[in-house]
């Protein structure tokens, strides 16, 4: 068995004032994020489809021409290969679930 705690792991920087902290298996990926008030997480796009959940805070999606605002509790799905970007509009604390896993994030994180 395979397990963490996932808020001890090292941090990543993902964007500036957004950090990452992740655990896989050999085809899901969990992130914990965190989005400092303002931040940006930039518009990008992957092949991986993921599940965002807002843990708290405030946070302005962007997924392709769609544009709305969640709160804590909020659940947004992301197909792959669409555009997308997150705005905090506070301090938010998120949960990413990513199938399959990541494996340019996985290489950047092993690099931390």
């Amino acid at each position: 068995m395979k397990s963490t705690h996932l808020f001890d792991e090292k941090k990543m920087a993902l964007f500036p004032g957004v950090d990452a902290q992740i655990f896989a298996g050999d085809g899901v990926m969990v992130m914990h994020v965190q989005l400092e008030n303002g931040a940006i997480a930039l518009p990008h796009a992957h092949r991986h489809e993921q599940i965002s959940v807002l843990l708290h805070g405030t946070a302005e999606f962007t997924v392709g021409n769609e544009v709305a605002m969640y709160h804590s509790g909020d659940v947004v799905l992301i197909p792959g290969n669409i555009v997308h970007s997150v705005k905090a509009i506070e301090a938010c604390e998120l949960i990413e679930v990513f199938t399959p896993v990541r494996e340019d994030l996985m290489a950047r994180y092993a690099d931390v």
